[in-house]
């Protein structure tokens, strides 16, 4: 008999907690930063708080919906600005593709601002193709300013990245948020419609892009080569 009430009490924690996180998914749940920089959750946006994103009750991460649509330059730490405005970062993934996972991982890992553009159909493909200049499919891609990197290495996108000034380790502020993905083109029935085949061509660079500082990842001398 004298564990009764202790079990009892457990049950009956169990059973609260689970009505309060069974609550907080009906309501949804709030990201919040206070002025003093605190995260907080909640079921109701706090009145005084900013940076307020509804999330995932279940992952805690932020809602697609609630994601930037585009960096928030202005919210970058002085020598990221810099570097961003010379040499815009943009991520190329598709669906499927693991080696993908692995270049956004380093991204968010150095605390990178980018842009992700997902490549999933025909019209995706001949968009990126258009947009990179290159013929290389290889997923993922990372354009650092105008230079294409194709297929995830490790080395050879931390090298380029150093190269255009960006920092090893992440200096954004905690409550900064990458845009979220978007496709490279506006989504069409592809079953309904007939697709001309991809006809792969040589496309040649935007010529506005000769005007930026070429990266030289092996220059000793200097992080830029004019």
């Amino acid at each position: 008999m004298i564990y009764q009430r202790p079990l009892l009490s457990y049950l009956l924690a169990g059973s609260l907690l689970a009505g309060l996180c069974i609550g907080a998914q009906a309501q949804g749940l709030y990201r919040s930063v206070a002025p003093d920089g605190t995260v907080t959750y909640s079921d109701t946006p706090p009145a005084q708080a900013r940076n307020v994103q509804p999330v995932n009750a279940s992952t805690g991460e932020p809602s697609p919906a609630a994601l930037p649509t585009q960096v928030d330059v202005a919210a970058l730490p002085a020598d990221v600005r810099q570097a961003f405005s010379t040499y815009p970062l943009t991520l190329y993934t598709t669906n499927n593709c693991a080696p993908c996972n692995d270049g956004r991982t380093l991204l968010q890992n150095r605390g990178l601002p980018y842009v992700e553009m997902t490549v999933n159909t025909t019209k995706d493909m001949q968009a990126f193709q258009q947009k990179t200049g290159t013929n290389n499919g290889g997923f993922p891609a990372l354009t650092v300013g105008n230079k294409t990197l194709s297929n995830f290495n490790s080395a050879e996108w931390d090298n380029y990245l150093n190269a255009a000034g960006y920092p090893a380790t992440s200096r954004l502020p905690a409550s900064y948020q990458n845009p979220a993905p978007q496709p490279m083109t506006e989504p069409d029935d592809e079953a309904a419609t007939p697709q001309a085949p991809l006809i792969i061509q040589p496309i040649r660079p935007d010529p506005a892009s000769g005007n930026q500082p070429r990266l030289d990842p092996n220059d000793p001398r200097s992080q830029i080569r004019f």
